[in-house]
């Protein structure tokens, strides 16, 4: 019985293998799936029929090939197949939109998150049911700017909001009356599992740290090309690493932690302490404003974010002499730092961290927005599961 069981499962194991490759990769052949995974060209296929008759992939143009023959046919994962719906929780605004089979992914609407936890379902609720059709639903997926338990879809804390041990997926199933698949996850895991997808400046790599920066400061682990959420969700709270045991309290209860220093709610805080105008309302657009001014060369900006760059080095110095990683993602807002800023950091990184961590250091800024980051992690999240159930 041994062996039918071992194909059955290779079978299994080779379907999701080539129908992750056209998500990921989109347009390859049927000989660059042979090639790539050497699987002989009877087997791609099988699979491939396999696959169009579960109406997950689609045939459309032909690739010309530099040899003399038939040019060779793109497959694509049949995009709607399926559709995800997609909240993207922030301190001061929130996001919903629909995720695809493709790993791509859309904004239908953007509110000021409601201070009230019952004004927010409300308006969850509302688009969930607006958005789509229940056929074409393959759940809900939130993303949170705080520590989230993804196995009993609870929001643990969310500092900011003060929302505390909030069983958000069974308050939307009784909302919407309905047993929908819903997955609750930290903004910044998912937008490391955004940048291990469309980052090409790291990839291949297997160890790395996602920082990232916004209203407060979050971060991800990536471990032998794993994420790493640690006992109790907690791991990559990076914002709440001490670095001054005399410094001001943090939302968290400590003190001194460094969100305290880089988050851009606290510079911009400082900034205007000190007498200086943004004009903007909210935190993040004022960040903007206060980067502008201190590359136009006005002195108070340029102190106040010469001395943020002197702690967010600090805290950089830390994370590489504690994981050792080849690679650091700025995110958040921190992908908006100046790219000639970002170089300025890495080269006195590298002359702080322990030796011989020094030179297999990447400091790279994220590929996209913070928005759509969370917003792809999402999508790849749901339809990860999506495509396993499908081919069992």
């Amino acid at each position: 019985m041994t062996k039918p069981i071992n194909a059955s499962r290779m079978g299994i194991s080779n379907k999701l293998i080539l129908l992750n490759m056209l998500r990921y990769s989109p347009g390859t052949t049927r000989k660059e799936l042979a090639e790539k995974t050497g699987l002989n060209p009877s087997t791609i296929t099988n699979i491939i029929n396999f696959l169009k008759g579960k109406d997950l992939v689609v045939e459309i143009g032909k690739k010309k090939n530099e040899n003399p023959g038939r040019n060779s046919i793109r497959l694509y994962p049949k995009r709607d197949r399926k559709k995800v719906f997609l909240v993207k929780l922030g301190v001061e605004k929130t996001y919903t939109g629909l995720g695809y089979l493709d790993n791509s992914c859309e904004v239908l609407k953007e509110y000021e998150t409601p201070k009230n936890i019952s004004d927010f379902f409300e308006l969850v609720v509302e688009d969930y049911i607006e958005s789509h059709k229940p056929e074409e639903s393959f759940g809900m997926v939130l993303s949170v700017p705080g520590i989230v338990d993804n196995k009993h879809g609870t929001i643990i804390n969310l500092p900011h909001l003060q929302w505390k041990e909030i069983e958000f997926s069974k308050k939307i199933r009784s909302c919407i009356k309905k047993d929908i698949r819903i997955w609750i996850e930290n903004e910044a895991k998912l937008s490391l599992r955004t940048e291990i997808y469309i980052n090409d400046e790291i990839s291949g790599l297997k160890n790395g740290v996602f920082l990232y920066i916004s209203q407060g400061v979050g971060g991800a682990l990536y471990i032998n090309r794993r994420l790493f959420a640690g006992n109790s969700f907690t791991a990559g709270e990076i914002g709440h690493m001490s670095i001054d045991v005399n410094g001001p309290r943090c939302k968290c209860g400590n003190r001194g932690c460094l969100e305290c220093y880089i988050s851009v709610e606290e510079v911009v805080k400082e900034y205007e302490r000190l007498g200086g105008e943004l004009k903007s309302r909210l935190y993040i657009e004022k960040f903007r404003e206060l980067l502008r001014k201190n590359d136009n060369g006005e002195i108070q900006a340029r102190e106040i974010m010469d001395e943020y760059y002197d702690y967010l080095q600090l805290g950089l110095v830390n994370i590489v002499n504690l994981f050792n990683p080849e690679f650091i993602v700025m995110g958040g807002m921190g992908s908006i730092i100046p790219l000639h800023m970002l170089n300025r950091i890495e080269r006195n990184l590298k002359s702080r961290v322990i030796s011989s961590a020094a030179g297999k250091i990447r400091l790279v800024p994220s590929k996209i927005d913070m928005v759509k980051s969370a917003m792809v992690g999402e999508t790849i999240l749901a339809m990860d599961y999506y495509c396993r159930e499908m081919v069992l």
